[in-house]
């Protein structure tokens, strides 16, 4: 749904270039008119993603946590190029 309005925009000239996350990439191939560049490696930056359990008690958000640094998830995360 999100990639419907970037789309919108680069499509109407309003935007000439959008910066996105690979998983895109399948809706933007569907499109003639757009084009696919891949960031040279040198130039890309760097992202870190924090998590942060606020509320203890909270069993689920822990359980998740817990999950999200097990071996099944690293290799998930690994997969969909998050490093």
């Amino acid at each position: 749904m999100y990639f419907i309005l970037i789309q919108y925009f680069l499509l109407n000239n309003t935007i000439d270039v959008f910066i996105g996350y690979a998983n895109y990439a399948p809706v933007i191939q569907q499109n003639s008119q757009l084009t696919i560049i891949d960031i040279p490696n040198h130039l890309l930056p760097t992202i870190e993603y924090s998590i942060a359990l606020l509320n203890p008690t909270n069993i689920v958000a822990k359980l998740f946590i817990d999950f999200l640094q097990n071996k099944q998830a690293q290799e998930c995360l690994l997969k969909y190029g998050f490093s």
